[in-house]
């Protein structure tokens, strides 16, 4: 019987280890391209998604169902949290104004977590779902 509790005990603390974070402690994705002249800005929430650009020089925002937030904070795993910073952008177009300069945060339970700067249109591969995924949402808004 002490055997068994004991058993109980340590699958009861194992069980969600592989699985941080968890959708619900995500409270936030930014996905930020800029250069000199342009700026855009996509924010996603659980309820909603924001978009502002310098472009249309007004802001946008519609509400987002549960099954779509729940696709964006599904990409977001704890390799990408504890590693963000450190992906290495494939192109260097920005530094010559080639391409905007682009950027991914994440809030997750309270903490920030930024990428390093990369070409708009091409980010780390780590980062490219979640990306891909936040500009599919980003064309919805009207």
């Amino acid at each position: 019987m002490k055997n068994l509790i004991i058993l109980i005990l340590i699958l009861s603390t194992q069980k969600g280890c592989g699985q941080f974070p968890e959708q619900s402690s995500v409270s936030s994705v930014t996905y930020t391209a800029m250069t000199r002249g342009s700026s855009y800005t996509c924010i996603v929430k659980k309820e909603s998604i924001h978009i502002d650009s310098s472009v249309d020089k007004e802001n946008q925002k519609r509400n987002i169902s549960l099954k779509e937030w729940e696709s964006v904070s599904a990409l977001i795993d704890s390799s990408t949290l504890n590693d963000i910073h450190k992906f290495e952008a494939p192109t260097k177009e920005s530094a010559t104004d080639r391409a905007r300069i682009a950027t991914l945060v994440l809030m997750v339970e309270g903490k920030t977590y930024e990428s390093a700067p990369f070409d708009e249109g091409n980010p780390p591969e780590e980062l490219r779902p979640l990306i891909e995924m936040i500009l599919r949402l980003a064309k919805t808004v009207e």
